[in-house]
């Protein structure tokens, strides 16, 4: 018999928490262990009598408190104990299964039990996870499953939250990877707010051109993609990039043959991502920038031309096309010197025809368009970055989007706003003044004269400002203010 003194021991009853009675802590803890033991074995009793084992990777525990067996054993997911219990007879017994359905099981929140998973290093094991039914009226367990890498489907049907009329687009934007929301494909999700249109060189005719050119070029692209050879200019160039996290995985249930050339499809990207230019001018590496029409056509074909998959790419060119005109002359006429940059917002789009679904990715594309010896406007430069749904690295937002934004987080109103843009001299002192104006709820007029005093430092200025803060009448405060 071991010693009951031993440090071992003493590590054991700490654990337990007993206070008295050395033999009585022992009896507790190996009783314990046994009931933890009988409890999985219970479970997977439970699962096979009752025929729940839906399929060889999937398991629906639906409705798991009917079980006699499991009455007394009080199956709520509201202690972390029962959870890794559930858990652990899954991992021990059930290796194979990539799919669980908790559904009707009166569950308030998934929380405790999605936490137990990680945990368990089991976040990474489950392509489908099912909590229909229930009563989960909150998001904030979304934020968990972001650690769940493998996961791309997710049902959440007959939950209050579903009611939601936000559902759809919040789970769609926190986890990007998902491809199947209650049996449906995600929310595409938002590329970017629409892009302001810049004075001039967004409107009239040259707009129109831009737009024309890229419907035409979109439906040329779909119907016989080796006749696009004619938009591009004869010594242009295309340059294709990815995403670190970029990729392409089917949902389950994909034939063979299609996750085949979706798996070729990213290695075709990656392949021209990778390769950023020549070893030497002797080299017969492939650069990644394709030259000429008809070497740029036979790339974009490789990317695009699939025999099970129908590969394509998709623009609201209303709302995410943005013309700027760096070039000399008119505004409105596209003259020999000038030339334009078009950017475009899109999605790709892979079609897995067996599934009857679409899965979607987003692309930022960036021309640069010129006239040719004959006159025509082709393209002469193109840039396609391929990414998730990350913001994309190409554009940044302009100044008034981000004043929008931080007027919203400081509850500010759009003609504090609106003037805030208008005294600004630049970015920087544009977020300093508005963080200053929500702060002190000063006048921008005022708010930007402290600022001007303290030379832009954000900390002197709110010194400055409590020193004369007595001298300030209520004609210096916004007219919310309670000063």
């Amino acid at each position: 018999m071991g010693n009951p003194y031993s440090k071992k021991n003493k590590r054991v009853y700490r654990t337990v928490g007993y206070a008295e009675n050395r033999e009585e802590r022992t009896t507790k803890t190996k009783g314990k262990r046994a009931e933890t033991n009988s409890f999985v074995m219970l479970m997977k009793l439970v699962i096979e009598k009752y025929n729940l084992l839906a399929a060889p990777t999937a398991i629906n525990l639906a409705k798991l408190k009917q079980y006699d067996e499991l009455k007394e054993q009080f199956l709520d997911f509201n202690t972390i104990r029962t959870c890794e219990d559930l858990m652990t007879c899954l991992m021990l017994h059930f290796e194979a299964v990539d799919t669980i359905s908790f559904d009707q099981n009166g569950i308030k929140s998934p929380t405790v039990l999605l936490n137990v998973m990680k945990k368990m290093n089991m976040a990474g094991m489950y392509k489908a996870l099912s909590f229909k039914d229930n009563i989960i009226t909150d998001f904030t367990w979304i934020s968990i499953l972001k650690s769940f890498s493998a996961l791309q489907e997710l049902r959440c049907a007959g939950n209050p939250i579903a009611n939601d009329t936000s559902y759809r687009k919040y789970i769609s934007k926190a986890l990007p990877g998902l491809i199947l929301l209650d049996d449906k494909n995600t929310e595409k999700v938002s590329l970017s707010l629409p892009w302001p249109r810049n004075p001039g060189g967004e409107l009239g005719p040259i707009r129109e051109v831009c737009t024309t050119l890229i419907t035409n070029y979109e439906n040329v692209f779909r119907t016989n993609i080796h006749e696009i050879t004619r938009f591009y200019h004869p010594d242009a160039r295309l340059t294709v990039t990815t995403s670190n996290s970029f990729s392409v995985v089917l949902p389950n249930g994909a034939l063979g043959s299609e996750i085949k050339e979706a798996v070729r499809l990213q290695q075709i990207l990656s392949d021209l991502n990778h390769n950023l230019g020549k070893a030497s001018p002797t080299s017969t590496k492939h650069n990644r920038i394709k030259k000429g029409s008809a070497e740029l056509t036979e790339s974009l074909s490789s990317i695009f031309k699939f025999t099970r998959l129908k590969v394509y790419m998709e623009t609201d060119v209303d709302k995410h096309l943005s013309v700027s005109q760096p070039g000399l002359g008119s505004q409105t006429k596209l003259t020999k010197v000038d030339i334009l940059v078009v950017k475009i917002h899109g999605n790709l789009m892979i079609e897995v025809p067996s599934l009857d679904r679409t899965i979607t990715r987003c692309f930022d594309r960036i021309w640069t368009l010129a006239k040719s010896d004959t006159g025509e406007i082709v393209i002469y430069n193109d840039l396609i970055h391929f990414r998730q749904s990350e913001p994309s690295p190409l554009w940044c937002p302009t100044m008034g989007d981000r004043i929008s934004k931080l007027g919203r987080k400081y509850a500010l109103p759009d003609n504090v706003c609106n003037e805030i843009l208008a005294l600004a001299s630049n970015d920087i002192q544009c977020s300093l003044l508005v963080e200053f104006v929500a702060l002190t709820r000063l006048k921008p007029n005022t708010a930007l004269n402290c600022l001007s005093l303290a030379e832009n430092d954000l900390e002197r200025a709110q010194k400055l400002y409590e020193e004369k803060k007595a001298l300030l009448g209520a004609e210096h405060y916004l007219a919310d203010s309670q000063q």
